[in-house]
C-alpha cells in the first residue's frame, strides 16, 4: 500500500531560521530545540567513531562474506550416510532440503538489503529538509513514517536471520539428529561442522540489534557477489 504523501508548502524565511540557527545548523525534531553546529559536528564524529568501533566488533566485511560463501560450500559438501546413499527418498530429501536452505540464505541478504534501503531513505528525508522540500511539520510526519518503516524492515531481518541459522542448524548440523526426529522426515547425511553463528561471523552477537544492523550494511554491500555464490534452486524448495 502506498505510503500518502505529506502536504507541502513553500517554506516562510522567517519560520525556517526560527527552526536553524543558520544554514548549517539543525534541530531536534522532538522538541524543535535548535542544535549549535559545532556541538552537531562533535556529535557526528563520536557516531562515526562508534561505528568503526561496532565493525571491529563483529569483523570486516570480507569475514562476513567469506562466512556466507563457506556455508553454501558446506551445504554443497553434504552427504548422505553409507546406508542411505541408494536411498532415492533420502537423495530426493537432502536436494530439497539443500535448496530450501539456499532459498533461506537468500531470504535473509535480500531482507538485509531492504532493511539498508530503509535506513537510507531515512537519511533521504533528512536531506529533503536541509533541501527545504519539507517543512518542519512534514518533515517530523515523513521521518516517524520512514523510521518506522525502518523499525519493520530491522525486525523481519534479525527473524529471517534466526530462521535460516535455526533450519541449517536442525537439518545439517552435528546437533541436527533430535530435531529432525521431531519433524518426522529424519534426513540421514554425515553432520557438517558448522559455526555457531552458521552464516554470521562467530563474533556477531545475533541478538543486539546494533551488531545485526552492521552486518546488514556489510553483506547487502556484497549482495550480488553472495547471490552469484547459490545456486538458483528457489521453484525446488518452494
Amino acid at each position: 500500500m502506498a505510503i500518502e504523501q505529506p502536504s507541502r508548502r513553500q517554506f516562510d524565511p522567517e519560520e525556517f531560521r526560527a527552526l536553524r540557527a543558520q544554514d548549517s545548523g539543525d534541530f531536534n525534531t522532538d522538541t524543535g530545540a535548535v542544535y549549535d553546529q559545532t556541538q552537531t559536528d562533535f556529535d557526528k564524529g563520536l557516531k562515526f567513531q562508534e561505528l568503526i568501533r561496532r565493525q571491529r566488533e563483529i569483523g570486516s566485511k570480507d569475514e562476513a562474506v567469506n562466512q556466507i560463501k563457506k556455508t553454501i560450500t558446506e551445504l554443497d559438501n553434504a552427504q548422505l550416510l553409507p546406508e542411505a546413499q541408494n536411498n532415492q527418498e533420502q537423495q530426493q530429501l537432502l536436494q530439497e532440503r539443500r535448496a530450501y536452505a539456499k532459498y533461506l540464505i537468500i531470504n535473509t541478504l535480500t531482507q538485509a538489503d531492504e532493511y539498508i534501503k530503509t535506513v537510507r531513505r531515512v537519511g533521504q528525508t533528512t536531506f529533503a529538509r536541509e533541501g527545504n522540500e519539507l517543512e518542519g511539520q512534514a518533515y517530523r510526519e515523513e521521518l516517524v513514517r520512514a523510521d518506522h518503516e525502518r523499525r519493520l524492515k530491522h525486525n523481519a531481518l534479525i527473524s529471517d536471520l534466526n530462521i535460516v541459522n535455526r533450519f541449517i542448524k536442525q537439518n545439517f548440523g552435528q546437533t541436527a539428529t533430535a530435531d529432525r526426529q521431531k519433524s518426522g522426515q529424519i534426513l540421514k547425511i554425515k553432520p557438517l561442522s558448522l559455526s555457531k553463528n552458521i552464516i554470521c561471523p562467530d563474533k556477531l552477537d545475533t541478538t543486539n540489534r546494533h551488531q545485526v544492523a552492521d552486518w546488514a550494511v556489510q553483506v547487502s554491500q556484497a549482495l550480488a557477489e553472495l547471490k552469484n555464490c547459490l545456486e538458483q534452486e528457489k521453484n525446488l524448495a518452494e
